[in-house]
């Protein structure tokens, strides 16, 4: 993996993504998730 700028922004969102998944458990509203 490339440690360009891209890819370190991508990287970021990737493990964001991944870290927001983890954290969220099935049948509670996460922040910003209030419509659903």
């Amino acid at each position: 993996m490339l440690l360009t700028e891209q890819g370190i922004v991508q990287t970021l969102v990737v493990v964001g993504k991944g870290s927001f998944v983890v954290e969220r458990k099935p049948g509670e509203t996460g922040p910003g998730d209030d419509e659903e």
